[in-house]
């Protein structure tokens, strides 16, 4: 009881401003990166394709919101279709939101080598975007593995 209190006077929230200005960023870049790709692919009937999905987006503003704010931590979709679902459809959907993810930081990373390609042109975008996954891959791991043995480190401490 005394460690749970002393762990949750210790953490610091964000004010409303900063959660609000973090989101904001999090929706614009998602825009501004999704706006780029779709100019490329459609060029000058990009903005259709964008208002169909803002559209699409804006019908389903409830049930987003109601998710959010029900289940607010990572796997939402998954928890909120476990709930609504059977375990073998929330599987499904987390498995297609991991794959989601993994092909978003591909894309992400090559966008990036592609950018660094027209600045510097030595720069091989293949080889680059592996390494650059390469060095968030390790980053990664090096993060769970700080996580895991957080605790431990923390409980020895007291």
């Amino acid at each position: 009881m005394v460690l749970e209190s002393k762990i949750k006077s210790s953490q610091h929230k964000l004010n409303e401003i900063r959660a609000t200005a973090i989101c904001g960023n999090d929706i614009s870049s998602s825009v501004l990166y999704v706006s780029a790709l779709s100019i490329i692919a459609a060029g000058q009937y990009a903005w259709i394709a964008l208002l169909i999905v803002a559209v699409v987006l804006f019908a389903f503003r409830k049930i987003y919101a109601e998710v959010v704010g029900a289940l607010p931590l990572n796997g939402g979709a998954y928890n909120a279709l476990l709930n609504t679902t059977g375990k073998s459809t929330a599987s499904l959907a987390a498995t297609l939101t991991l794959l989601s993810y993994i092909a978003t930081a591909v894309i992400s990373a090559t966008e990036a080598m592609h950018y660094l390609h027209s600045i510097i042109p030595a720069f091989s975008v293949i080889i680059a975007t592996i390494i650059l996954l390469a060095i968030y891959e390790s980053s990664v791991r090096v993060a769970a593995r700080d996580a895991v043995d957080f605790p431990v480190v923390f409980n020895n401490a007291l």
